[in-house]
C-alpha cells in the first residue's frame, strides 16, 4: 500500500496510519546497533525527510519501504505540469535516472534511493498459482479445466497491474527529479542462478521498461537501456574506480577500496546511470558525469 501524507504521519520512531477504523500508531522495530545502518545513516539524519512510502505485508509481518528525500542546493526539486512536456529544463543539461531490476527484495531501484515492489512476495504468489494449477490439473474434470482457465486469466492480469504500479512509481520518481533520461539495463536474459523462474523475470522487466516508457513518453523524458556488466560489482563513488566480486554481498556494499557502505541494489542502480552517461556521450567518460558546456548528472 502507497501511504502519502493523506493516509500516514512518518516519525523517527513511529508511523501513524489511517485506517478503516480510526488512527494506528505503530513504532518501528530497530535493530540493536543503529549506527552504520539505514535507519541512522537517513531516517536520524534531520537533512533528510519522509516522502510518499509503502507499507508492506509479507502474510507475517509489515514492513515500512521509507522513501527519503533531501534537499540539495537551492533550486526546488519538483515534477513538471502535465501539460508541459517540454518543462524549462536548459537543452544542454542532462539528468539520468538509474533503475536496477531486482529478482529479489524491491523489484526496482532507483538511483535516486527509491524501492518499489517486492519481488520476494510476487515469486511466493506465483508458486501459489503455480501448486492451486497442478492440483486442478490432477483433478481432471470439466469443471476444474473451467476454473484452471479462469484461475490463469485472475493471475496474469496479476502480474500486469504488478508492472504497472512498479512503472508508475519509475514514472512519478523520474518526474520528481526532473529526469531527462531513465536508463534501465539490457537484461537479454537472467541467468538461472538468480531465479529459479528466469523467463518470468525477464517478462515482467520487460513489461516495467515498457510501460515506464509510454508512461514518460508525453512528458518528453528518455527511456533507454545500458549495458549490465560490473555495475553490480563497481563502486558508484565518483572518485572511486574500484570493481571487485567482493564488494557485493547480498544486498550489502562495501567497497574494499575506498570503504563506502551502501544498499547493492541502490549503488547499482547509480552506476547505471553513470553508465549510460558515459555509452550515451552525455558526459566526458565514466564515472565523471560533468560538462563544461552544461550539466549531466545521475539523480
Amino acid at each position: 500500500m502507497t501511504c502519502d501524507k493523506r493516509a500516514a504521519t512518518y516519525g523517527r520512531y513511529e508511523a501513524t496510519f489511517s485506517t478503516l477504523t480510526g488512527t494506528v500508531t505503530c513504532r518501528y522495530e530497530l535493530p540493536v546497533q543503529i549506527e552504520g545502518t539505514p535507519y541512522g545513516e537517513y531516517v536520524l539524519d534531520r537533512r533528510w525527510s519522509f516522502s510518499t512510502s509503502k507499507l508492506v505485508f509479507d502474510g507475517e509481518r509489515f514492513w515500512l519501504h521509507a522513501v527519503m528525500q533531501r534537499q540539495f542546493g537551492d533550486e526546488p526539486v519538483y515534477a513538471p505540469n502535465a501539460d508541459d512536456a517540454s518543462s524549462d529544463t536548459p537543452e544542454d543539461t542532462h539528468h539520468v535516472l538509474g533503475v536496477e531490476l531486482n529478482v529479489d527484495g524491491a523489484t526496482a531501484v532507483t538511483s535516486t534511493g527509491q524501492f518499489s515492489g517486492n519481488a520476494d512476495a510476487l515469486n511466493a504468489y506465483r508458486s501459489q498459482q503455480e501448486q492451486l494449477r497442478g492440483q486442478l490439473q490432477q483433478t481432471g474434470t470439466r469443471s476444474t479445466h473451467l476454473r484452471f482457465q479462469q484461475r490463469r486469466g485472475i493471475e496474469w492480469r496479476y502480474y500486469d497491474q504488478y508492472a504497472h504500479h512498479v512503472a508508475n512509481s519509475t514514472k512519478q520518481e523520474a518526474l520528481r527529479v526532473r529526469a531527462t533520461h531513465v536508463a534501465f539495463e539490457n537484461l537479454t536474459r537472467i541467468q538461472k542462478r538468480l531465479s529459479n523462474l528466469p523467463k518470468f523475470q525477464q517478462w515482467l522487466f520487460k513489461k516495467v521498461r515498457k510501460y515506464t516508457e509510454y508512461k514518460l513518453e508525453r512528458y518528453g523524458v528518455t527511456v533507454d537501456t545500458t549495458k549490465p556488466e560490473y555495475t553490480s560489482q563497481g563502486c558508484s563513488r565518483t572518485d572511486c574506480d574500484c570493481v571487485d566480486e567482493d564488494n557485493r554481498d547480498g544486498k550489502h556494499f562495501q567497497c574494499l577500496a575506498c570503504g563506502y557502505t551502501v544498499n547493492s541494489d541502490y549503488n547499482a542502480a547509480k552506476n547505471i546511470g553513470f553508465r549510460y552517461l558515459s555509452e550515451k556521450d552525455l558526459s566526458p567518460g565514466y564515472p565523471h558525469c560533468g560538462t563544461s558546456e552544461g550539466r549531466t548528472t545521475v539523480a
